[in-house]
């Protein structure tokens, strides 16, 4: 990949216009907003699996570090040599609230180095240990989080061809195009999925933070950074063609495919067996879906048997109603709230592989049914 690499491109502030008008104009492809929004809330998703992983990985650490370390003194001696093979000698830092974890006299005896410290007008305190560390708990072994701000900060040096250790994902290449879109395009609907988060919905405000906060960023990039962004914007449009190609197939089958006008009512029990496929709950019908149906007015009808004449406690679904149900009232389908967004677009994404539905579709059973 070629980088302008000239000394007045790395200073130029990079004339991000061009490219989110670029991105606009893709944005009117069928699906494609729709396709971007999915992508940015899996990339969120992935985050907050790395950083749970993270934040395991160092409770651990911390665990080991402060009761079984901290009691040995030989494991603070450097010159003891390694335990075991793999481990190293390194120090850790950590704090505490006013209350403190032992007595100072037993911090001395541990060769603790400590000091105090105002937080907001509370007392807090600081240490930081020098001990012997098995390989799996060494700071080098850390999970990973891949952030999109190292690359923000550091793209000009960024050339995925020759970084084989960290490109960036498809979802994150979708992020950095619609940074763009929502940064240098005003005056048009933003990409951003997290912009209306209700005030108690903390893990959508946690992610409109974090997108606010690499906007800024984006601000910061130059000129010499335009070729890799450019081919980010190539690899993203190439997916959404691969989507667009996909919801034509589907168009073709008219068995996968309903439109507004087909109604699709099937028995209790394929009904359910579809909303827990593209819902990933497995309720029963009996337990849960039953009154899910009941409470949202989910058009339902007596089943029929074959010669005609009604089948006595059976029921038959509308498909079409039931979805659009869920789609409306997902907070009754599934209680994971801090999953809520991601859970849902992985409905939506699940819905448009199995039956070609798309978000359109949906707008569109709901105005045909008003």
């Amino acid at each position: 990949m070629s980088f302008d690499d000239s000394d007045s491109a790395r200073q130029r502030p990079i004339e991000g216009a061009s490219i989110g008008w670029q991105v606009h104009e893709l944005l009117r492809r069928k699906g494609a907003l729709e396709q971007f929004r999915v992508q940015l809330k899996a990339w969120r998703a992935t985050d907050e699996r790395q950083q749970a992983v993270l934040d395991a990985w160092e409770h651990w650490r911390h665990e080991y570090l402060t009761d079984e370390i901290l009691g040995d003194g030989r494991m603070q001696d450097a010159s003891a040599g390694p335990p075991g093979d793999g481990w190293t000698f390194e120090r850790y830092y950590w704090r505490e609230d006013a209350r403190m974890p032992a007595p100072a006299k037993k911090i001395e005896e541990m060769k603790v180095g400590m000091w105090e410290e105002q937080v907001d007008g509370r007392g807090r305190f600081r240490f930081d240990v020098a001990a012997w560390c098995p390989s799996h708990l060494a700071s080098e072994s850390a999970p990973p989080v891949h952030s999109l701000f190292s690359f923000c900060d550091c793209s000009e040096y960024y050339d995925p061809e020759a970084d084989p250790d960290r490109p960036l994902s498809t979802e994150e290449k979708y992020v950095v195009c619609a940074l763009f879109h929502d940064v240098f395009c005003p005056g048009v609907e933003k990409i951003n999925p997290w912009r209306e988060c209700a005030a108690d919905d903390v893990p959508g405000l946690v992610a409109a933070t974090q997108y606010w906060a690499l906007c800024d960023r984006v601000k910061q990039l130059h000129e010499a950074d335009r070729p890799v962004v450019e081919a980010f914007l190539a690899d993203v449009t190439a997916d959404i063609d691969g989507h667009v190609q996909t919801d034509e197939a589907a168009i073709d089958a008219p068995a996968l495919h309903a439109t507004a006008s087909t109604q699709m009512w099937m028995s209790a029990k394929r009904a359910v067996d579809a909303a827990n496929r593209l819902t990933r709950v497995n309720k029963e019908w009996s337990s849960f879906w039953r009154s899910f149906c009941t409470k949202h007015h989910v058009n339902s009808r007596p089943a029929r048997k074959k010669d005609g004449t009604e089948a006595t406690g059976r029921r038959d679904v509308e498909l079409v109603s039931l979805i659009l149900a869920i789609y409306d009232n997902f907070d009754d389908v599934d209680k994971r709230v801090q999953e809520h967004c991601e859970r849902k677009a992985a409905f939506l994404e699940r819905l448009r592989a199995e039956n070609g539905w798309t978000l359109d579709d949906i707008q569109g059973f709901r105005e045909s049914s008003d």
